[in-house]
């Protein structure tokens, strides 16, 4: 059992990374909004971005307003996405369990042994 990582080793281990990218990226936040500025601005033609801006909010300014925002909400996102997993992996398994004839048949022969040892007691079914 040396060598066996289990499900929660893989989740903690996750968990952990991701606290450490997300603190990177709180301690980042100017330069990270930098280069998605830049990256959105290249991509996007400036037209639509206008389209998308308040006279009160100009583009950069909501740009690094959804970045911020996308960050600091980020472990929110991560605990829907783990819920979503753990919603679906459940619903998987539910849906593909399968019968076991073997053990069915094993439990009525227990249950009928268990009725005959009451019903020598006095139980009555």
């Amino acid at each position: 059992m040396a060598g066996l990582v289990l499900r929660y080793h893989l989740f903690l281990s996750i968990g952990m990374i991701f606290l450490a990218i997300w603190k990177a990226a709180f301690e980042n936040l100017p330069a990270i909004t930098k280069a998605v500025q830049s990256v959105v601005t290249a991509i996007v033609p400036s037209a639509t971005l206008e389209q998308f801006s308040t006279p009160s909010l100009p583009p950069d300014v909501a740009i690094a307003q959804g970045v911020e925002e996308a960050i600091r909400y980020m472990p929110v996102y991560a605990i829907f996405g783990l819920g979503m997993y753990a919603l679906s992996s459940v619903l998987y398994k539910v849906a593909t369990f399968e019968d076991c004839k073997a053990a069915a048949v094993e439990l009525n022969k227990e249950i009928e042994d268990a009725k005959k040892k009451l019903e020598a007691k006095g139980f009555k079914f």
